[in-house]
């Protein structure tokens, strides 16, 4: 739920940079999103229409988090509510990580 603003707010933020002095001097020309769109929500709505079904890792769809934050799995690896049903993939990740997700899947798996 978060991915589509942080998008969002990273092109705010190369906006900025690019309206630095330094970079300026470049002569930088915003292509894609569009100068035109300027609120998150404009911004999030060109995210989505970017982004494919293969962009980025697979993760995230049965995140290992509390029922009642909407998590799907338990710390245990156990979907909430269906009785002998464990996920150890990457579904069970609540965000993705800051690494390669394969050895993620590892520990995972390992647990």
């Amino acid at each position: 739920p978060v991915d589509p603003l942080i998008v969002a707010r990273s092109w705010q933020f190369v906006r900025k940079w690019m309206a630095t002095p330094a970079m300026t001097e470049l002569s930088p020309v915003e292509i894609a999103p569009g100068a035109n769109l300027t609120t998150d929500a404009d911004l999030i709505t060109a995210a989505r229409a970017a982004a494919g079904p293969g962009e980025g890792h697979g993760c995230c769809t049965a995140a290992m988090s509390p029922r009642a934050l909407g998590g799907v799995l338990g710390a245990d690896l156990r979907v909430h509510g269906v009785s002998g049903l464990s996920v150890a993939d990457n579904s069970a990740v609540p965000l993705i990580v800051g690494a390669h997700t394969c050895t993620t899947v590892y520990a995972i798996a390992e647990k």
